[in-house]
């Protein structure tokens, strides 16, 4: 991006991440900043930052996972659709979550009729 959004707010831990940690920064800094702002979840899919975000006591979301909360409210008319994007893009993930992700979806629209 060249330039944000006037509603995206860039923000940096008031916790630098230890010089141990330098390889995954980014890991470390999203987990202290929501730490430090109370966040309800933290975005990341990598599991090792998943795992020690977990560990930390924050609730945590993938891609995946919220895209199908997307989906699931309304914002996304076809999540299948997001998918297929995802594939073209080369974002790695699983076939398998994709799979289970649409399923769940499509059980619960099924059930919300």
């Amino acid at each position: 991006m060249q330039t944000f959004p006037s509603w995206l707010l860039v923000q940096t831990p008031a916790l630098a991440a230890p010089a141990t940690q330098a390889r995954h920064r980014g890991e470390f800094d999203a987990i202290q900043l929501a730490l430090e702002i109370g966040a309800d979840a933290l975005l990341i899919d990598e599991v090792r930052g998943r795992r020690l975000a977990k560990q930390r006591g924050l609730s945590t979301l993938g891609t995946v996972g919220l895209l199908e909360r997307a989906a699931d409210t309304g914002l996304i008319d076809d999540l299948a659709a997001v998918h297929d994007r995802l594939r073209a893009i080369g974002f790695h993930v699983a076939e398998a979550l994709l799979a289970n992700s649409l399923a769940a979806h499509l059980a619960r629209k099924l059930l919300d009729g």
